[in-house]
């Protein structure tokens, strides 16, 4: 496989409009073979990678996902995938990169880095501050900082998609956003699990659990503090344990059945 087309910190997302080219789009082959569901699948699947995935003009290589972003069912996105999904291809973090929104997404990416430097050098002016250049230490410090801040950027993206994975797969409900409330929590679990391993044994466990139990895991549930740690410490496992040694393994309702013949027994003596 090839390397990733665009490099893992070109971020569009916030972006409001994505360049169209039509001639580029409207005479390639993707649009002029495809049937009427292909072509608006593989438009918002362009615009969904673009402006909402990390890194941009890729997306994850996983069919339910994939059908939710291009607005279809699963049935007829499998149907139409061959027609949508044409010129995609996967690289080797795993991801599916398109050649043409590759190029594209550079382009705007150097155009925002350059946009953020012109502000900065706006607002230092505004200040009458004189920017100067940083000594190397503070330069490195800060880089370090970025970098920093950065990766635990990537590390967020990374366990949302590992969650809509798990979702996708579990039948848990799956999120259509990850807002600032949600993605400051997500970044407090992962800290406090030990980053993306904890996070894969957090989704185990919810994907272990007894099928009336696991249905309660959706990420709001999931990114509260306080059920987040009991799900780690096994205590809905100890529960679910103690409902099936009380029913001898007959399940729930033979338990409530059970519990409800003795109450009716009248009391000794």
């Amino acid at each position: 496989m090839s390397e990733p087309l665009v490099p893992a910190e070109v971020d569009l997302r916030g972006m409001t409009f994505m360049p169209l080219f039509g001639d580029r789009l409207f005479k390639s082959a993707t649009w002029i073979e495809a049937c009427p569901a292909a072509r608006i699948a593989a438009v918002q699947l362009l615009w969904h990678a673009y402006a909402h995935e990390v890194p941009a003009a890729s997306l994850p290589d996983h069919e339910r996902v994939l059908a939710r972003h291009a607005g279809l069912g699963l049935t007829t996105f499998r149907r139409v995938r061959e027609q949508a999904m044409r010129g995609w291809v996967k690289c080797s973090d795993g991801r599916l990169y398109h050649p043409v929104l590759a190029e594209i997404a550079i382009d705007s990416w150097n155009t925002r880095l350059a946009h953020r430097a012109r502000s900065l050098r706006w607002r230092e002016k505004k200040r009458g501050v004189t920017v100067t250049s940083p000594s190397r230490d503070a330069r490195q410090e800060q880089e370090q900082g970025q970098g920093q801040e950065q990766e635990q950027g990537q590390d967020i993206d990374r366990a949302f998609a590992l969650w809509q994975e798990a979702a996708a797969r579990e039948g848990w409900p799956e999120v259509m956003f990850l807002n600032s409330v949600r993605r400051f929590k997500l970044g407090q679990r992962l800290s406090q699990c030990g980053g993306l391993n904890g996070w894969c044994d957090a989704l185990a466990a919810a994907s272990g659990a007894d099928g009336r139990f696991h249905r309660w895991f959706d990420l709001d549930w999931l990114l509260d503090e306080q059920k987040f740690i009991r799900l780690l410490e096994g205590r809905y496992a100890e529960r679910r344990g103690s409902i099936r040694l009380a029913d001898g393994g007959g399940g729930l309702d033979a338990a409530l059945a059970e519990l409800g013949r003795a109450g009716a027994q009248p009391g000794r003596g």
